[in-house]
């Protein structure tokens, strides 16, 4: 197999380049303009067409490649068979990972559109330019970055360095106002704390609120495009890491805030008696609805669907972490409330600053997300979604207005889940559990020492597992990887052949 699958391509100078091409966030990271323009102009083009593979996971890479016209999809195998997929519009970049680790291609990248211009420079004039600044950036901010929960499991690590890329170090000293309740940030940025403490407190809170490093706040401003939920003020001495709201857009996942356990229960937790006031969630920054006792619904009946239909909505919903938790019968009550839709070509499905009132999955087609910042007089495109993949999860659990507008690019077939139903099926669910969860782990004797914020944390890396009567759990001999709370039920334990 060649070590790029782009071998012999025919090349021609980028000479012009620059200045016909969305910028590339690394490049302009790491290089001022002058050096920007005059390593994307050196570049040499080539132009592939529609499936051609650009790289293959596992060879050998030697060139790093930068989009100037079209789109490519990212394909990831994971080690337990999994399949991750992303896209890649103009503007931006790939193959630098392995050109600065020196490893194997990580990904499958291929032309998805009709014809894909790219720009391509090799291993020594890639990293005599701009290599060794990415690695020295990277080796210093990408484990910081994988020990934040919003990105520990959802982001690899190549995703990672594409943040380390972007974020700027920012210290603030004893005392010092991060940001101010109410006012509107021209700038809006999203905080990960390195080092230090941070008091958060909101004038509608009794208490205020201590972050420490590895939490992270700032993301619901961005999102929600409001001014400040709570004033921030550094304790002691604090290092943060921060990015701009643009970046936040780009390389921040939506799935990856929904699936961060830790906030979306704090956040479910603050519903209380019906008319209490919204609380802001630790780190979030937004609230969910208030929910109570009067106000759940059982979902609306639809009419009956296909097997096949059925297998196929199961199949992606059970992608999506916000249903992780459910059991048989809630999931069959999700499968059988949603509906579905045919969208043609060219329609919208949701528009950014709508409220939001459907979770979509998608059934077939595909789909690109637009964001539109505030000045700018078209919407950039940040994302795109295809058969299995879903959206919408992140207005319907926050009760925030729509962050991006998401329009079909092919013919789409969809299945959608009402709002009644996906509060009353999802977060119903997710939070009976995690306040059942807490519950049960402050009787066991072993976590007694834990603080409630400790188990909090132990709450959202739960799993539930349910094992058949005479089923093995694990085996005397082999290594342990799990710890497991029975919940219900006996289990029988055996040493040496004997209880």
């Amino acid at each position: 197999m060649p070590a790029e699958s782009v071998s012999k391509p025919q090349l021609k100078p980028g000479k012009g380049s620059y200045d016909t091409m969305p910028p590339n966030p690394m490049l302009s990271a790491y290089l001022d303009e002058a050096a920007r323009r005059k390593f994307v102009d050196s570049m040499m083009e080539v132009v592939v067409q529609q499936g051609e593979v650009i790289m293959r996971q596992g060879d050998k890479g030697n060139n790093f490649y930068l989009v100037k016209e079209g789109l490519l999809e990212v394909e990831v195998k994971e080690e337990d068979g999994s399949v991750k997929k992303n896209k890649i519009v103009a503007g931006g970049g790939c193959g630098e990972l392995a050109l600065l680790t020196g490893q194997p291609r990580a990904a499958t990248i291929t032309a998805i559109s009709k014809e894909v211009k790219l720009l391509m420079v090799n291993r020594k004039a890639f990293n005599a330019t701009i290599g060794g600044l990415i690695a020295k950036k990277r080796s210093v901010w990408n484990p910081f970055l994988g020990r934040i929960s919003l990105f520990s499991q959802d982001l690899n690590e190549y995703e990672r360095g594409l943040i380390a890329d972007v974020l700027r170090p920012v210290v603030f000293k004893p005392g010092e106002v991060i940001c101010k309740e109410g006012e509107l940030a021209t700038s809006p940025l999203f905080y990960m704390i390195r080092e230090g403490t941070v008091s958060s407190r909101a004038a509608a809170e009794s208490k205020e609120v201590a972050l420490g490093a590895g939490d992270y706040f700032g993301e619901a401003e961005i999102l929600q495009k409001r001014a400040n939920l709570a004033t921030c003020t550094a304790k002691d001495h604090v290092v943060c890491a921060t990015i701009s709201s643009d970046h936040f857009v780009k390389l921040v996942p939506l799935h990856a805030l929904i699936k961060d356990g830790k906030n979306q229960a704090f956040a479910l937790s603050q519903g209380g008696a019906s008319g209490a006031k919204q609380m802001r969630g630790r780190r979030f920054g937004e609230s969910a609805e208030v929910t109570t006792a009067h106000q759940r619904k059982t979902p609306k009946a639809v009419v009956a669907k296909s097997s096949e239909a059925l297998t196929r909505i199961l199949t992606a919903v059970k992608r999506n972490a916000i249903f992780s938790r459910l059991n048989d019968a809630q999931l069959k009550m999700v499968q059988q409330a949603m509906m579905e839709h045919h969208v043609p070509a060219g329609s919208n499905v949701i528009s950014q600053g709508e409220k939001g009132n459907h979770f979509y999955v998608v059934d077939a087609g595909d789909l690109d997300a637009y964001v539109k910042s505030p000045g700018q007089q078209s919407a950039s495109h940040v994302m795109s979604f295809g058969a299995g993949d879903s959206f919408g999860e992140l207005a319907l659990m926050y009760n925030c207005p729509r962050t991006a507008s998401i329009t079909a690019r092919t013919d789409v077939v969809l299945w959608s889940l009402d709002r009644v139903s996906f509060r009353s099926i999802v977060l119903e669910a997710n939070t009976k559990k995690a306040t059942m969860y807490d519950s049960f782990l402050s009787n066991v004797q072993l976590l007694e020492p834990l603080t409630k914020n400790q188990r909090s944390r132990m709450v959202d890396a739960l799993e539930e597992v349910s094992y058949k009567s005479g089923e093995r759990i694990i085996q005397e001999g082999e290594a342990g990887t799990h710890f497991f709370i029975l919940v219900e039920g006996e289990v029988l334990i055996t040493k040496g052949g004997a209880e």
